[in-house]
């Protein structure tokens, strides 16, 4: 299990509230989630099949004692169905209706950003995993990232 820590969720620096994302990858692109959403990252998970279930479900997993779903991201932002690799990983994240993961390529790390900084991007969203691009954002190195809201 990889663990990050998200002790902090945010923090004012030279009198700027910065909000800490975890930074992770997808196919080619850099994505990042404001942590407060994030309750953690699994390496390698036990899927579990699951019957008729929606495209972008690859399966659930127990978390807790619950079945949650898990969803391709890549599937889920409108791309092509993704494989697993040795560095993909499960982002469980906390919703309003409870938990729910997305398997992404790889989790890189946790940064601070300042919301001012955010660039806004039109997002469409559709379903029951409704999610919102919210912008850009420009990381630490100069990596250009779009945040993700759930």
């Amino acid at each position: 299990m990889v663990r990050f820590r998200f002790l902090e969720e945010s923090c004012d620096y030279k009198h700027k509230k910065a909000e800490l994302v975890l930074v992770f990858r997808m196919k080619e692109q850099i994505y990042c989630i404001h942590a407060r959403n994030c309750k953690k990252v699994i390496e390698k998970p036990e899927i579990i099949d699951m019957p008729a279930i929606e495209k972008n479900v690859i399966g659930g997993m127990d978390f807790n004692g619950d079945i949650i779903k898990i969803v391709d991201f890549n599937q889920l932002i409108g791309g092509v169905e993704s494989e697993w690799t040795e560095d993909s990983k499960v982002i469980i994240i906390k919703r309003k209706s409870g938990f729910i993961g997305w398997r992404v390529d790889d989790v890189v790390n946790t940064e601070n950003i300042f919301p001012e900084d955010v660039k806004t991007i039109e997002s469409p969203s559709e379903g029951e995993f409704l999610i919102c691009l919210d912008g850009l954002v420009y990381l630490k190195n100069n990596i250009k990232a779009v945040l993700v809201n759930i």
